[in-house]
């Protein structure tokens, strides 16, 4: 496989990433903000990045088919071998790494919606007089954490 093909790729998917990251944190900070009106329009983005993205790791994927290697992280890491070009390995431990912390920025993102609309729930149901539960704190796993009780704003 030319290296020229492969840093091509792997170039790309770094960049996808770079924004991935940069745009998930405008996205935490919509959620920090309880800015719905925004969310929509950051996950429209988001999911075409993703999509970007996927398209350029089918072409990784095409390269690797074409030397006969796995369409994987094995395949991916022998054709780097095989190229033995230092800056080359040094992208893809980049990337990697990049990566995983795009994982662990979108799980953050998802606790904090999913907190979001644990509150969103109990406040409705307040609003509505219903017996809720009212969120009284976190658990350890970021999940609002429930107590027995009811509120009612106004009784007639």
């Amino acid at each position: 496989m030319p290296d020229d093909a492969l840093r091509a790729v792997l170039l790309r998917a770094q960049e996808l990433v770079t924004l991935l990251a940069e745009h998930l944190d405008v996205t935490c900070e919509a959620l920090a903000r309880g800015d719905a009106s925004n969310l929509e329009t950051y996950l429209g983005y988001e999911l075409a990045l993703l999509g970007t993205l996927d398209e350029t790791f089918r072409q990784q994927h095409e390269l690797l088919r074409r030397q006969g290697l796995t369409a994987d992280r094995h395949g991916l890491e022998t054709a780097i071998k095989r190229c033995a070009d230092r800056e080359l390995d040094a992208l893809w431990l980049a990337l990697r790494g990049q990566l995983e912390d795009c994982r662990e920025r979108n799980r953050s993102n998802a606790r904090l919606a999913r907190q979001s609309s644990l509150r969103a729930q109990a406040a409705l149901q307040i609003l509505r007089g219903e017996d809720a539960k009212a969120t009284t704190g976190y658990g350890p796993r970021g999940d609002l954490q429930n107590s027995t009780g009811s509120h009612t704003l106004a009784r007639v």
